[in-house]
């Protein structure tokens, strides 16, 4: 049972004890509500109004409009105390900073306005030049091969990687370690292109 159960049973009991009076809830229900506990349980009605409905949030007709007061004193208390002491706060950081703020202006609005909201942001930016030779060069390859490439998506599990997990990259034993290639023959073939062009483009940006 939930706590806050168990304690307003217990208070319950304690008030009970207290008043000398056992509190039957099927006769308070049935003197408030008028029929079964059973029945009363689940209604949906809002308790605040009558069987008629909640007819005292109506708009006054004009007979009872009348009746309305208006126009009457409504006594002032000064300001809120909170307020207060963020008005005497400011004051005194004014003091400090010898600066008054200023909000509200025209000018306040553009100094203190957020520069990054005056450019609009492209949600839908057209892809990469890289992009889309990557995707036609995959296309002309999958039609030459007559093989389509299914690229593994909305997975937790590496799929370089088998149900007994990523074991590939084990340090290897010293058996294994010995029939490791070392020391072999790597060819040369110059700077790559990406990085000549890079270079490239960054010694004419600099001349300039």
């Amino acid at each position: 049972m939930d706590h806050e159960i168990v304690y307003s049973l217990a208070n319950t009991v304690g008030a009970e004890t207290v008043l000398n009076h056992v509190w039957n809830v099927t006769d308070e229900a049935q003197v408030q509500l008028g029929e079964d506990i059973d029945e009363s349980i689940m209604l949906e009605s809002d308790p605040i109004c009558s069987t008629a409905g909640c007819t005292q949030y109506n708009h006054p007709n004009k007979s009872e409009s009348a009746l309305i007061p208006r126009d009457y004193f409504v006594p002032n208390f000064g300001k809120d105390s909170d307020m207060s002491g963020t008005m005497s706060s400011l004051s005194i950081a004014e003091e400090q900073r010898k600066h008054k703020l200023i909000m509200g202006t025209p000018e306040s609005r553009a100094k203190y306005a957020n520069k990054a909201k005056d450019t609009k942001y492209n949600y839908y930016p057209k892809l990469d030049a890289d992009v889309k030779v990557s995707q036609k060069n995959l296309a002309d390859t999958e039609a030459l091969l007559g093989h389509n490439l299914n690229v593994q998506i909305d997975s937790s599990s590496d799929p370089i990687c088998s149900s007994g997990g990523c074991t590939q990259y084990n340090h290897p034993s010293k058996s294994d370690s010995a029939l490791i290639k070392r020391d072999y023959f790597v060819p040369n073939f110059g700077k790559d292109t990406d990085m000549s062009g890079t270079m490239n483009s960054l010694s004419i940006a600099e001349a300039q």
